[in-house]
């Protein structure tokens, strides 16, 4: 059986089960040897699927990152953005820590898309957009400070900590969540 044959959307079987959040079938997908960098007819691999969807994606996403097999963050979509700007859009603290893990060496923060948008560009627009796209509990110093250290750390030039602060206590006032999370009451 092929694993990788499109429908008539483009999306392969993999993509397809990360898009509608079907954990238990991406890691069947993965285990038969899928290939995890097939694009659809957008150009979208099934980790910028899972980013562009995280309130129905998130398991499956958890389950492809937690079997990492040459992943190519190079590759672009039709709209020219790579993999760092699919999180920059759509990332909250969970997933920015799930991807913390992973090598993504030489992927710059500075790559821009068909608009000419730096993954940078996309966090200060999503910053100073609509305030519905984030949280009431996220600060904007927080939000920029751990999305930039994550950046620095894919460029190589620093370490990045997203839980605990220098004295080594969480820093409440810096908590922010994925959009699909639980959020506290007010």
């Amino acid at each position: 059986m092929e694993l990788n044959i499109p429908d008539d959307e483009g999306d392969s079987p993999l993509l397809a089960a990360v898009s509608r959040g079907k954990a238990i079938i991406t890691k069947a997908l993965l285990d038969a040897g899928a290939d995890c960098n097939q694009v659809n007819l957008d150009g979208q691999t099934p980790l910028m699927v899972g980013l562009s969807n995280l309130d129905d994606s998130r398991e499956a996403l958890e389950v492809l990152l937690s079997r990492p097999r040459g992943f190519d963050f190079f590759i672009r979509d039709n709209s020219g953005r790579h993999i760092l700007h699919y999180l920059m859009e759509n990332a909250g603290r969970v997933t920015l820590e799930l991807f913390s893990t992973i090598e993504m060496v030489g992927v710059s923060a500075e790559d821009r898309d068909n608009s000419g948008k730096t993954p940078r560009d996309i966090l200060t627009d999503r910053m100073n957009g609509c305030r519905c796209c984030f949280p009431y509990s996220w600060t904007r110093a927080g939000m920029k400070e751990a999305f930039d250290s994550f950046l620095d750390r894919v460029e190589g030039t620093s370490r990045i900590s997203l839980v605990d602060s220098e004295d080594g206590a969480d820093d409440d006032d810096d908590e922010f969540y994925d959009t699909s999370e639980t959020l506290p009451s007010v």
